[in-house]
């Protein structure tokens, strides 16, 4: 199915990496509604509310969580648990089969990532994929980080980042992204995007535990 863009105009493609390139989406979710349990909120989150949020700032989806369901929960104590259990679930993960194709056809394109997710994760999931030396620009949320804050999806600024390190113009490039959020940061880039579908996840561990492993 994505073959078909090795024939595309484009002279960079950029993907993202959660639910993209790893079938991480799952994992995901499992960890945040752990956390959710651990600091004893309301309600789990929902799957479609949890998709439909791929990418967006950490934060900014606790305070959404918070005012719909009448709570203060602290964002950054979430986000560490959240991030300990993600972390290790990631010895878990698996390639979106079509998206690992295109990526080892191509062999005439830079490619790079463009990720919200925190670099010691993304750069684990490319290498335990085999495909860090696939991209020749990995950008993450700590590569935008202005005056303090993450200038992450649906701002344009990870995959601007991205063309600017692979010296092609942003209208050049292609974007792969799962997420309503990416694909209009991508838009918002002056990029054109092919959205990755929900169908292509791998959604065992979305519905059972998961055990925890040794990401070292």
């Amino acid at each position: 199915m994505l073959k078909q863009f090795l024939k595309s105009p484009h002279r960079a493609f950029i993907f993202d990496c959660d639910g993209t390139i790893g079938d991480t989406m799952g994992l995901y979710f499992q960890a945040w509604n752990r956390a959710l349990k651990d600091v004893g909120a309301p309600a789990q989150l929902e799957w479609g509310a949890f998709c439909n949020n791929g990418g967006r700032d950490f934060a900014a989806s606790v305070r959404e969580y918070n005012d719909v369901n009448g709570c203060n929960i602290d964002p950054r104590v979430l986000e560490e648990l959240m991030e300990g259990y993600y972390g290790t679930f990631l010895p878990h993960v698996r390639p979106i089969k079509q998206v690992m194709e295109l990526i080892l056809a191509e062999k005439k394109r830079p490619m790079a990532v463009a990720s919200s997710g925190l670099r010691v994760n993304v750069a684990y999931i490319l290498k335990h994929l085999q495909l860090e030396k696939r991209m020749q620009a990995v950008v993450t949320r700590e590569d935008v980080i202005i005056d303090g804050v993450a200038y992450v999806k649906p701002k344009p600024h990870l995959f601007l980042e991205a063309a600017k390190r692979l010296n092609i113009s942003p209208k050049e490039c292609m974007v792969f992204d799962d997420s309503p959020l990416g694909i209009e940061a991508a838009h918002a880039a002056g990029m054109e995007c092919f959205q990755i579908s929900h169908e292509l996840w791998d959604l065992r561990f979305r519905d059972r535990d998961i055990p925890f492993e040794d990401r070292s």
